[in-house]
């Protein structure tokens, strides 16, 4: 090759490298460039997240964010432990850890019906910042965090409350039992945010959680756990519960090892069998009690049958700063919702220990009365008709108790047979709320 020609061909090598170096170059740059405005970016529209959620108290517990200081147990019972979490910021929020006693169902129905609760009434309720209805998580239990409510439990101050404040507390809780009323359901169970409608979330009722469908080991039998469309359907499932507990007990002394049973066994057995027999009267009961099943479902009101002095949170001056303890919270017949809340009807057992006179209960009762005459007379209309029926709830929650048996076997008797008798002047429920015995 001559040597002008070799020259020419070296210097159009050496021209397309060095447009070739150019253009690798300029796409290095462009694609940085193009990175560097894509981080920009990202890093403007999470700072701009992140901002959003600081709004929200607690959102970044979700995210990880937070700093833990203290953790402190605040209350405990045979389902949930309430744990204080005190975070760097100063903000104070509570989680509560759940046995999964009815999976999902429990935790999920809890949250709905913080949250129904909260935008339908004006009761202090705390705010659910995030919940997981599985124990399959790092902590091996069911959750739900929330806001802290202000305020120490009721039963620490009852006793010096003046009567002119629980009364006032009372009015409250009256106002509370007449909204409520007015926003009835169809069907009988608990309440379950199941879509959203717009930003609004859509509730409805379903599967019931109640202890008197997992306590011991029913949460394991083959019934019916709701929704219920009748108050007969809900008696007949309980029936059926309590009837498998009984024959649970009593397959376990199979005939002929009776004579080798020790003084426990033999008592056992025995309850288990007397219990069977009342069950096997109710639900002969049923059909002439409850009328027969409608053809769409039941009204029924939203219950809160554990407002206890421990429940209810109030501050120095006695003035209401929280309610507790929504968990198990059902959605009852309407005839069901006509009682006193359960402070103030002689079954919560601070309020007897704590009460200066049975005088001040009963008046604590006729003020809620009176309150609940003026807001909702509609609420007496259903309380009139009902009491039978309560009569039969109550026979059916005490079926399996001991103490119990003899009232309820009379009352049968009573209502079945015609028999007569000193319960013709007082109901099963006056008689088993006061601890009124028969000879």
């Amino acid at each position: 090759m001559a040597p002008q020609e070799s020259q020419e061909s070296q210097e159009s090598q050496e021209s397309q490298e060095s447009q070739e170096s150019q253009e690798s170059q300029e796409s290095q740059e462009s694609q940085e460039s193009q990175e560097s405005q894509e981080s920009q970016e990202s890093q403007e529209s999470q700072e701009s997240q992140e901002s959003q959620e600081s709004q929200v108290p607690g959102l970044e517990w979700s995210r990880g964010h937070w700093t833990i200081l203290e953790v402190t147990l605040l209350a405990k019972d045979w389902l949930n432990r309430d744990y204080g979490i005190k975070m760097a910021s100063g903000e104070e929020l509570v989680m509560r850890l759940s046995l999964p006693v009815d999976p999902y169902k429990k935790t999920l129905s809890e949250v709905a019906t913080i949250n129904w609760t909260y935008q339908t009434t004006d009761f202090p309720l705390p705010r659910v910042i995030d919940y997981e209805p599985s124990s399959d998580n790092a902590l091996g239990y069911e959750w739900i965090l929330k806001t802290k409510l202000p305020g120490r439990p009721l039963a620490e101050c009852w006793d010096v409350l003046l009567l002119e404040k629980k009364k006032e507390l009372v009015k409250r809780f009256a106002k509370y039992a007449a909204i409520v009323f007015d926003y009835q359901f169809r069907g009988i169970g608990n309440l379950y945010a199941c879509a959203r409608k717009d930003a609004d979330p859509v509730f409805a009722i379903g599967r019931i959680v109640s202890t008197e469908f997992f306590w011991g080991n029913r949460a394991s039998q083959n019934i019916n756990r709701g929704s219920f469309r009748s108050s007969r359907d809900w008696m007949e499932a309980r029936l059926e519960a309590a009837k498998h507990e009984c024959c649970d007990t009593i397959d376990k002394y199979p005939e002929g090892c009776t004579p080798n049973l020790d003084s426990d066994q033999e008592a056992e057995l025995d309850d288990a069998r007397r219990s069977l027999s009342i069950i096997n009267k109710l639900q002969r009961m049923i059909r002439d009690i409850f009328p027969a099943k409608p053809k769409e479902s039941e009204l029924s009101v939203l219950i809160h049958n554990n407002l206890t002095l421990q429940n209810i949170l109030v501050d120095e001056s006695g003035e209401l700063t929280g309610v507790e303890n929504w968990d198990c919270v059902s959605a009852m017949p309407l005839w069901k919702a006509c009682n006193y809340p359960f402070f103030i009807n002689d079954r919560d057992p601070d309020t007897r220990s704590l009460a200066k006179s049975n005088h001040e209960q009963a008046v604590l009762r006729v003020t809620f009365h009176n309150e609940m005459k003026a807001l909702q007379p509609r609420w007496f209309g259903d309380c009139a008709q009902g009491r039978l029926w309560r009569d039969f709830d109550l026979a059916v929650t005490h079926c399996l108790s001991e103490f119990f048996a003899r009232d309820i076997e009379k009352w049968i008797q009573i209502n079945v047979g015609g028999g007569g008798g000193d319960f013709t002047t007082a109901s099963l429920q006056h008689r088993i709320e006061n601890g009124i015995r028969l000879k």
